[in-house]
């Protein structure tokens, strides 16, 4: 029997976590992953919403998997995960548990904000036209409009996305654990399965950079 490994990468929407997550799987075979399964709402990039009863045992399989002491395991963690409303079934604390049975944790940055910005517009304007394929590739270039709704949308990205970044820097300076935990950002990864996405902006918005990386001290 392998050696039991429970990772948890926390990070941010629109930043290579599903494939960051897929790439950590690949490296354990017989690890489960469990990707956004701690989430206890629904989110807009799903058509149709699960039931109470479905997200309820759903994350309570995370829990008892995570415990299990013959199975490995690897989770992706949304700062709103931690913020969003609470749930009956979910301890306010359950983080703590998690991390107490923690092997390693990742922190998976994007330097990049507005491209960051720039990709979960393209991801909501895609699941608006009942077009899922929003992590993946696709070949024929995306047209994106100028039109009240896409600069409407462009505000709303802008916002979320900043609200999410802010979060999980609190996270990284706030959040005490003993588990080894490492910072990554996803420009300075292999960049060699990078995603073939052309997309063909109207008028590309200006989004103003934020510079993160400054903002980051080591773990001691």
């Amino acid at each position: 029997m392998s050696e039991k490994i429970n990772i948890v990468l926390m990070t941010a929407p629109r930043s290579g976590s599903t494939w960051f997550l897929n790439q950590i799987a690949k490296e354990h075979p017989d690890m489960i992953n469990h990707m956004e399964s701690l989430r206890t709402i629904s989110h807009g990039f799903a058509m149709v919403p699960r039931s109470d009863k479905e997200r309820k045992a759903q994350f309570r399989q995370v829990l008892r998997d995570w415990q299990n002491p013959d199975m490995s395991n690897c989770v992706k963690i949304f700062p709103l995960m931690l913020t969003e409303p609470r749930s009956p079934w979910r301890k306010k604390n359950f983080i703590y548990d998690l991390l107490d049975d923690t092997t390693k944790i990742f922190y998976l940055r994007r330097k990049d904000f507005p491209a960051q910005v720039k990709s979960a517009v393209i991801a909501f304007h895609k699941t608006m036209r009942n077009d899922l394929n929003f992590h993946g590739s696709w070949d024929e270039p995306l047209f994106m409009p100028d039109n009240e709704q896409i600069r409407k949308l462009v505000r709303t990205c802008e916002r979320q996305m900043y609200a999410q970044n802010y979060q999980l820097l609190t996270m990284w300076n706030t959040i005490p654990t003993d588990v080894p935990t490492e910072l990554l950002w996803l420009e300075d990864l292999d960049q060699s399965g990078k995603y073939n996405r052309p997309i063909k902006w109207e008028n590309e918005p200006s989004i103003e950079s934020v510079d993160w990386e400054e903002q980051y001290q080591e773990k001691l």
